[in-house]
């Protein structure tokens, strides 16, 4: 699913294809349930989700951040905000590896589970939402030169 390249694809259905990444993304973190949580299925299920949130973040950076930070070396105001989004990146990384890492055996207390998964949810979503209202009208805007 995940390409390495955006070299050679056509424009619109790469952003396409992330966007529904994005989608997949979201409705598989949302669909990990606390008393789920506790049981060889939930298990799976947030590995399966670790692993598609981790193969994502590779993939964004592969056929994303490589033309930005390109384009970046020659515009200032674009290097910075380059900077913010990768900054921002880096947050919603490391908080949601800790939230695997912190769940990834053991039997939490659901109120424990439940208040970091959604909050864990909703700053990804805030995430993906300004990768779609950022990120992708800079690639769109540096692809087009």
């Amino acid at each position: 699913m995940f390409q390495q390249s955006w070299e050679g694809e056509n424009l619109h259905e790469l952003l396409k294809a992330l966007r529904t990444e994005h989608t997949e993304l979201q409705r598989a973190l949302a669909g990990i349930r606390p008393r789920q949580f506790r049981t060889d299925e939930g298990q799976e299920r947030l590995n399966r989700v670790r692993e598609l949130f981790r193969n994502y973040i590779s993939s964004e950076r592969a056929r994303l951040y490589p033309a930005l930070e390109k384009a970046a070396e020659q515009d200032k105001t674009l290097c910075a905000q380059i900077q913010r989004l990768d900054d921002d990146l880096k947050i919603v990384t490391d908080l949601a590896e800790n939230f695997f890492k912190k769940y990834e055996r053991g039997k939490p207390k659901l109120i424990e589970f439940a208040t970091d998964h959604g909050a864990l949810l909703t700053i990804l979503k805030i995430r993906l939402k300004r990768e779609e209202e950022l990120i992708f009208p800079l690639f769109n805007k540096i692809a087009a030169t």
